[in-house]
């Protein structure tokens, strides 16, 4: 007995909020972040450093990756990864720029970078998860020396 598939359809609004919805979210609790005026320290300033710049890094990572969720579900348009990174600069930009208004906070470019870095670390380590099949380049370079029979013509 054949049963017929049951398609469920769900409204445009809420398919477009279940997209976009998580990536405004985080935009959102990053600019409540940046708008705190004190945040927790370490006591050690290199420890401090790398904490904060880590955050910074990996919240950027984040945030790209759910700008390409919303712009690209597919996950499989290199444009797509393309604007989720520039859309990611371009908010971290404005990120410090809102925190040079805040008491207490910088706004360096450095910042900036740093962010840009966390995206496109982000974005490149999902793309490889996604893409098992298609090795890293420099594993590539080495298949024929792992392998050598491959790629010869036959003996005969």
């Amino acid at each position: 007995m054949r049963f017929a598939a049951v398609q469920r359809t769900v409204r445009p609004g809420v398919q477009l909020l279940w997209r976009v919805g998580p990536a405004v979210a985080w935009a959102g609790a990053i600019f409540w972040l940046s708008s705190q005026p004190d945040l927790p320290r370490v006591d050690l300033t290199l420890l401090d450093l790398l904490w904060k710049k880590g955050a910074h890094a990996a919240g950027y990572a984040v945030f790209a990756l759910l700008v390409q969720r919303a712009l690209d579900p597919s996950w499989r348009q290199p444009r797509g990864r393309l604007l989720a990174w520039l859309l990611a600069v371009a908010y971290a930009a404005s990120d410090e720029w809102h925190q040079a208004f805040v008491p207490g906070r910088t706004a360096t470019p450095i910042d900036v970078a740093i962010d840009a870095a966390g995206a496109a670390l982000g974005l490149r380590l999902w793309a490889h998860a996604q893409s098992r099949s298609r090795p890293w380049p420099a594993e590539r370079l080495f298949q024929r020396w792992r392998r050598p029979w491959q790629g010869l013509p036959p003996p005969y």
